[in-house]
């Protein structure tokens, strides 16, 4: 169900999923209320039944006079430029997988170009995906993940007994969502050939996944935010992989907040955000593993650079919230 006690509010951020931390960090600063809608149980169909409904009913009673709506999927999207008066602006979020994951890759330029016509705008997460978006005459802003200072934020210790294991500083932490973008057979032959120091997959694993890994990979499963926090936090390094050169890293954003250790993917997009603030290394297990290394024997100097990249991204992240604010601002009742 969705979070919408509060009518007066007059601009949402509408994600269909129980919580998404870049929907909330870009609801807060923007100043709309996020509203997460997951349908409940069932199967796909009748999930986005039951979200199409209620995605119906908040903004048909609110009448918003701006909404965000995270992509994918574009039935939420749909759903609301039904359900939205002609006078709200409608602002799609587009995550990487609207581009590049096959399930919804077909609805891109479906998309862009419903955007055009009704004169609104996207966000997408980097200068490669604004292109796209420019090249179909879209009104486009490029807004990163929110990176907040988070160093001492943490609790001291984990909730989780299968965590409790674990030493500060001295683990790998892999933040997974099993995706077809994750080189994951890559990952587990890079943590068999590092069998002193425990790496941490988190999410989900698939059974499979969990039968081809070595003892030294610890699977965290869900755990709570808090938990996962402490993780973050006290991560020795974090590794975030992916074989999608448009695709940037929730990971690496987190590693920015907590200014840890980075080993990621050299893609452009990747080595154009973090640059010397990370190590860089090729979809491939030796790859990984000699630049996992090289973030352990340069930790110091890493946490120095995360500091100092955080402080300059939060600088353009407020710029960049300006610019939307301010293009809403001018397009108020022109509709």
């Amino acid at each position: 169900m969705g979070n919408y006690a509060d009518a007066s509010a007059c601009q949402l951020f509408i994600s269909w999923i129980g919580y998404h931390g870049r929907s909330d960090d870009l609801a807060k600063s923007l100043g709309a209320r996020d509203v997460y809608i997951t349908g409940g149980a069932g199967n796909r169909v009748a999930r986005y039944i039951k979200q199409w409904r209620e995605t119906t009913r908040i903004v048909r009673h609110e009448r918003p006079e701006a909404v965000f709506v995270m992509q994918p999927p574009v039935v939420a999207l749909w759903a609301t430029y039904l359900s939205a008066p002609r006078s709200s602006a409608i602002i799609a979020d587009l995550h990487t997988g609207v581009f590049t994951d096959p399930k919804w890759k077909w609805a891109a330029k479906w998309i862009l170009r419903a955007q055009r016509r009704r004169g609104d705008a996207v966000i997408v997460t980097n200068e490669s995906l604004a292109a796209t978006c420019r090249n179909l005459n879209v009104t486009t802003f490029v807004l990163d993940d929110a990176v907040p200072r988070r160093v001492g934020e943490a609790k001291a210790r984990v909730d989780a007994v299968s965590l409790e294991s674990l030493s500060a500083d001295d683990f790998v932490l892999v933040p997974l969502a099993y995706a077809a973008d994750e080189p994951l057979g890559e990952i587990l032959a890079a943590a068999a050939q590092d069998p002193d120091r425990t790496w941490v997959l988190t999410g989900k694993a698939p059974a499979s996944i969990r039968a081809n890994a070595s003892r030294n990979v610890l699977f965290s499963g869900f755990v709570s935010r808090d938990d996962y926090d402490w993780l973050a936090a006290h991560a020795g390094v974090v590794l975030a992989c992916t074989i999608e050169e448009n695709t940037m890293q929730r990971a690496g954003y987190e590693a920015v907040s907590w200014e840890r250790p980075l080993v990621t993917t050299r893609t452009q997009v990747l080595v154009d955000y973090f640059a010397e603030a990370a190590v860089f290394a090729d979809p491939n297990a030796g790859s990984v593993l000699g630049a996992i290394h090289d973030a352990f024997s340069r930790r110091a100097e890493l946490i120095g650079a995360m500091s100092e990249l955080g402080a300059r991204k939060r600088g353009a992240y407020e710029t960049a919230i300006r610019d939307v604010r301010d293009y809403l601002s001018r397009t108020r009742g022109a509709r």
